[in-house]
């Protein structure tokens, strides 16, 4: 019986392993390939943001948003709001990646990578 459980925590803390390295697996973006790109990024962001790290978050916006999201973040109501404006359900996620799927997500490639060009 000691065997089994030791078993199935094993299994569970390698499925939790797995899943947490899907995102931090080095990608390599291309200009070229815009959809799974931004797709990326989005689930980079969503990882971040459900970790609270924050300034990796902000990294994932383009140059202008990013300055944009500076002085948004002086004022700490504001920067409240928009940490949860930018903090995804699994179905507020889903509609996200359907916006970046019909390329109606605003997005610039910046840098080496697909940045999220609105704030």
């Amino acid at each position: 019986m000691k065997n089994i459980l030791i078993i199935f925590l094993l299994a569970i803390l390698i499925t939790g392993c797995k899943a947490q390295d899907s995102t931090d697996t080095k990608y390599v973006y291309s200009e070229s390939d815009s959809i799974s790109g931004q797709i990326h990024t989005a689930k980079r962001l969503r990882s971040y943001m459900d970790n609270k790290q924050y300034e990796e978050a902000i990294d994932l916006f383009s140059l202008e948003q990013q300055a944009n999201i500076r002085q948004i973040q002086k004022d700490e109501d504001m920067f409240k709001y928009w940490c949860t404006a930018w903090t995804f359900n699994p179905e507020k996620f889903e509609r996200y990646v359907s916006l970046i799927k019909s390329k109606k997500a605003p997005f610039v490639f910046e840098n080496g990578e697909w940045k999220i060009n609105e704030k």
